[in-house]
């Protein structure tokens, strides 16, 4: 691959959108549907896209270990799984709640307290992923308070026939196949991916088998367009559970839950068509997914299933005033989560029933002036109704029901100063509804029994300013934000239930380079300064008032070169390094210890041999023993903590025909 295909890896590094033309073009233009529609001039500031060839050049097999390395975003693991906690801007514990996932334009966040299922997407056939920080309510909705992640699959181009293999071996008995597909004709096109990964893990009782499968069908002709997405998956995972203070140190990779598993099956269908409409668009998203898993944990097990039905028409439609360009775009966004959930204890029988429904409606309009000058505003008007039940207790307080309606609105201002600076800022007003299990509290009633308990929603009031810069051999970003929030949702281990935080505050600032050095050499580098505080109040009874918020770090930064050392042969190092960070239930900031800073190596060497792809890499090179999540005992001095993997390496090779 050579070396002018591998510099956007880390200009995507640096965050830089890319809606300007550099004054030597490194990469094809790419199109981007941040707007919810595709437009090859997006006008969104301060987009972050990451194309497919750096996708390629990175070396990850999994998606949150190549978001891991952009600036602004954390990601977390505590159970061994590739489907890792991605957080976006500090919102620690909840950061999956505050991050919006979709897969080409359609939600794949959970409506329950897990983490999306980034391990069903083949990173084979992602085409592109698309970063929005901050606030992006008025678009998406519920829970994009940190920001908005996006991941394009691939489209077969007319005529197209292609094939592609791939198997990984490493330590820890790890093996990872993938085979993926494309064949087309002039008028209709077929993309396959089928990908099985197995590994034994760092951690003993931490075994991980997954079988995925992806296929899709687009129709090539002019007029209107057709997309259909189906995606299954399975997952068998053990849980080798929390290792204490004293355990961290005699004994990482051990387990005191040699029986806790869990189990997950998944399906998921997409449908989205495309109709031309006076110069404009009309586009249509129909959703589906399924989600069944079971799980057995510290004595209690869980048999879980959800469905999520989704339905989004919308229209763009372009117009002249004058010199103005103005683009109007509305849409209507209906969903409904249907959640069953069975639990059984020594102790107790829980039998809930829940459902959520959102009705909304949006719309957004861009001004672009010729004096380079980009003008957003919008506003999103939406109402949720919930309802819940415990059929297993004839409690009353067991069972609820509630109606909420929410409201969202932007503005948006951005100004190029010829080719190479751009300077914006953002106001705005985002929120998040609770989710299914954040209504529901099995030992949180008045005898320690089930309740169900609606929750006030999480309003924040954003704000942002940024520069961008993009030159010949450097490019950068630099932005800045604030943002005051209401009812911030979080799990009380005081009460065993969730709750409203008292008034919170997240402010930070993000700086990010790509530096070319010469045609063979890339030095990316990027840095996030973070604050998360409690802007007044109490917790379990203390007062909380500019205490830090749990499992947030306050500074992280990345740096790392990129070679190319023969037209066949290419490689890379990359430097993470995350600052300490509090506690998870530490929110009165009184434990005396703090989850210790951190900083992995990780390394990859790759040769061509023609059609085929001989890559090695080593992760942790220099074996760091971290963890990314711990919790403190609120009765002890002690801690619990899930060990990170210590060094590992993996050999793969590729062909394509």
């Amino acid at each position: 691959m050579r070396v002018k295909y591998l510099i956007p890896l880390f200009f995507s590094h640096a965050g830089v959108a890319q809606d300007n033309t550099p004054a030597e073009p490194v990469t094809d233009e790419v199109v981007i549907t941040a707007t919810r529609f595709e437009e090859h001039n997006p006008s969104v500031p301060m987009l972050q896209v990451i194309g497919k060839k750096e996708i390629e050049a990175s070396g990850q097999r999994f998606l949150p270990d190549l978001l891991q390395l952009q600036s602004g975003i954390s990601v977390r693991d505590n159970t061994g799984s590739p489907d890792k906690q991605v957080d976006m801007r500090g919102f620690g514990v909840t950061g999956d709640q505050n991050t919006v996932i979709l897969i080409d334009g359609q939600r794949l966040t959970e409506n329950e307290l897990a983490s999306a299922n980034w391990s069903a997407i083949p990173i084979s056939s992602v085409e592109r992923i698309e970063i929005i920080r901050g606030g992006a309510a008025v678009l998406y909705g519920s829970g994009a308070t940190g920001g908005v992640i996006n991941v394009i699959t691939k489209k077969p181009a007319p005529g197209a026939r292609a094939a592609q293999v791939s198997a990984g071996l490493g330590n820890h008995a790890t093996t990872d196949v993938r085979a993926n597909g494309t064949i087309a004709s002039d008028v209709l096109g077929m993309t396959l991916a089928l990908n099985r990964y197995d590994s034994d893990n760092f951690r003993v009782n931490n075994e991980i088998s997954q079988t995925g499968l992806n296929v899709g069908f687009d129709s090539l002709n002019a007029g209107p367009l057709v997309s259909v997405r189906f995606a299954a998956e399975e997952q068998d995972l053990r849980l080798p559970g929390a290792r204490s203070r004293a355990q961290l140190i005699t004994d990482r990779r051990g387990t005191a839950t040699p029986d806790d598993f869990s189990r997950r099956d998944s399906k998921r269908v997409g449908l989205t068509g495309i109709v031309p409409v006076a110069g404009g668009e009309f586009r249509a998203d129909l959703s589906y997914r399924n989600r069944d898993t079971s799980s057995f944990q510290i004595g209690t097990n869980v048999e879980a299933k959800s469905e999520a039905f989704a339905v989004s028409p919308r229209v763009r439609l372009p117009f002249h005033l004058g010199a103005v360009e103005y683009a109007f775009t509305a849409g209507v966004d209906w969903d409904r989560w249907d959640y069953q959930s069975n639990r059984v204890s020594t102790f107790s029988t829980t039998d809930l029933a829940s459902t959520q429904e959102n009705r909304a409606v949006y719309a957004q309009n861009t001004f672009s002036f010729p004096s380079l000058t980009t003008l957003i505003l919008g506003g999103r008007a939406q109402k949720v109704e919930y309802e819940a039940r415990d059929a297993a207790s004839a409690q009353p307080y067991a069972a609820g029901s509630q109606s909420r309606n929410l409201q969202a609105y932007e503005v948006q201002v951005k100004q190029a100063f010829g080719e190479s600076w751009v300077a914006y800022g953002k106001l705005g007003q985002s929120f998040r509804l609770a989710t299914v299990d954040e209504v529901y509290a099995p030992f949180g009633g008045p005898s320690f029994d089930a309740i169900v308990t609606f929750l006030g929603p999480q309003k924040s009031h954003d704000r942002e300013v940024g520069l961008q810069m993009k030159r010949r051999r450097v490019q950068g970003r630099w932005v800045a934000y604030h943002m005051n929030l209401t009812n911030e949702i979080h799990f009380d281990p005081v009460t065993f239930s969730n709750t409203n935080y008292p008034p919170s505050q997240r402010y930070g600032s993000e700086f990010d380079v790509a530096w070319r050095l010469s045609d063979r050499f890339v030095i990316p580098g990027n840095a996030t300064y973070t604050r998360a505080k409690f802007r007044s109040g109490s917790v379990g009874g203390t007062d909380v008032s500019g205490k830090e918020l749990p499992l947030v770090p306050r500074y992280k930064a990345n740096i790392g070169l990129l070679w190319n050392a023969a037209d066949t042969v290419s490689g890379g190092v990359s430097l993470n390094w995350v600052g300490e960070q509090r506690f998870d239930n530490d929110e009165s900031n009184t434990f005396a210890d703090k989850i210790p800073a951190f900083a992995t190596v990780d390394t990859r060497l790759g040769a061509r041999f023609g059609p085929c792809l001989l890559s090695g890499e080593i992760r942790n090179l220099l074996n760091e023993k971290y963890y990314t999540y711990g919790v403190r005992s609120l009765s002890s001095l002690n801690f619990n903590a899930y060990p990170a993997a210590e060094r590992s390496f993996l050999v793969t090779g590729q062909c394509r025909f």
